[in-house]
């Protein structure tokens, strides 16, 4: 008995670390030259926590996206709550001011902001429809922004989803 647990445990324990140096043994290492044809093949560059964006000419000239991550509002329905999900970016003019919110707690008030409009929608008739006209939820968000955040363009819905769960 006490051979067969040892077994049991000894085998699957040999054959991970034999795989694990399998593995690191029969894997080409990357090459300095693999790595800047890869970088080169990609047009476009992100930071941590934030969207895409251009790189070169089309950057100078194009608005700049912000990413502002995802938030989850509950809609209350007389016989269910829909949790609406939205991955949010908002878009810039310039890269000053891009880059102004990136920094952590311009974002956050930006996110509170947005949290805030998202929540008052969610008392509205905007998301407890079947279906959720996102062009006019987002040019709601950007009308309430106006007048605190005056330079951002646009507010966009990265991705967009909501669920039903009925009430128990």
């Amino acid at each position: 008995m006490r051979q067969m647990l040892v077994m049991m445990a000894a085998v699957p324990a040999a054959c991970l670390a034999a795989g694990y140096g399998a593995g690191k043994y029969l894997a080409p290492a990357p090459t300095r030259a693999a790595a800047i044809e890869s970088a080169a093949e990609a047009p476009f560059e992100a930071a941590a926590g934030e969207a895409a964006v251009p790189t070169g000419e089309r950057a100078a000239a194009g608005p700049h996206l912000v990413n502002l991550g995802r938030m989850t509002v509950p809609v209350q329905k007389p016989r269910s709550v829909t949790y609406v999900v939205a991955d949010l970016g908002v878009s810039l003019p310039d890269s000053r001011s891009a880059n102004h919110y990136r920094l952590g707690e311009n974002a956050a008030r930006l996110r509170d902001a947005i949290l805030a409009s998202l929540t008052r929608a969610a008392q509205g008739p905007i998301l407890k429809g079947v279906a959720v006209d996102t062009e006019a939820l987002s040019g709601m968000i950007r009308a309430d922004l106006n007048a605190s955040f005056p330079e951002i363009e646009d507010v966009l819905f990265l991705s967009f989803f909501k669920k039903d769960v009925p009430r128990g």
